[in-house]
């Protein structure tokens, strides 16, 4: 079953019992008083609560992820600019080249580009000058550096984010895992209370076997 599945299914039978004081009566005499139906309907409740918790975690989670590939995607091309800019401004300067890290390929992983790119706006301030010449100015590579930062911020962000969403179903899954074991026991008492009153065990939509 799906997990609205479960919670539906502990909702009928607990709203059942709660309803219908026949069956209560009946069940009284198995150890389930209402306190004890109540303490089932609490972990229902719980149960949906936190699984409403878990969806909007998720929902911050995919937020965040969406947020951090837009602004990877923005600092990427004034990145690419400003790079292959130096590269061309810079020919001939292996110092440089080595210092902003301008040969080879951009790494395909996320922190490694982050590097490239960082180490690239932390050494570029000694040659401004060289820069200004190709029309790449202070301010546009301050921007520049600002939005690596950007992406390294939502990068920390979609971790934060992710890992809430992964607590809370953790705690969604064991209360569900509570209220299924509060569940099972109740249907094997309901089973032998209405044994001989099939009417009543489909009532608390309790599988009747032929």
């Amino acid at each position: 079953m799906t997990i609205k599945e479960q919670i539906r299914r502990a909702e009928v039978t607990i709203s059942a019992v709660l309803e219908q004081p026949t069956l209560q009566k009946k069940l009284d005499s198995y150890g389930y008083k209402k306190t004890k139906i109540m303490e089932g309907k609490a972990l229902y409740e719980k149960v949906i609560l936190l699984n409403a918790s878990q969806q909007k975690e998720y929902g911050e989670s995919y937020g965040a992820t969406d947020a951090l590939h837009a602004a990877q995607e923005e600092a990427r091309q004034i990145y690419m600019h400003h790079l292959s800019t130096a590269r061309f401004a810079l020919t001939n300067d292996r110092s440089q080249w080595k210092a902003l890290q301008l040969g080879g390929k951009r790494q395909r992983s996320l922190f490694g580009w982050l590097e490239q790119a960082r180490t690239f706006y932390a050494n570029i301030g000694s040659v401004i000058n060289i820069m200004t010449r190709y029309n790449v100015t202070k301010a546009e590579l301050e921007q520049g550096k600002a939005m690596i930062e950007a992406v390294f911020a939502a990068h920390q962000n979609q971790r934060k984010e992710y890992s809430e969403a992964l607590q809370a179903t953790q705690k969604r899954d064991a209360a569900l895992e509570e209220l299924n074991a509060w569940m099972s026991k109740f249907i094997r008492v309901a089973g032998i209370a209405f044994d001989d009153e099939p009417e009543a065990l489909q009532t608390l939509g309790i599988m009747v076997k032929a």
